[in-house]
């Protein structure tokens, strides 16, 4: 039998070209200490993420 799961999903989303430009900002404004970032093949095939 499945059990029911509560996800907290904040309401933040950066996207586009260079959203992460503004992350760092974005991240001093929050009571967060961990982020979770998810990517996939095709994103790193042309180069989205950048490597930092």
């Amino acid at each position: 039998m499945l059990q029911n799961r509560r996800i907290y999903l904040p309401p933040l989303s950066l996207i586009g070209p260079d959203a992460l430009d503004d992350l760092g900002e974005e991240l001093k404004t929050l009571p967060y200490k961990k982020a979770l970032f998810v990517t996939d093949k095709v994103l790193v095939q042309i180069a989205l993420p950048k490597p930092y």
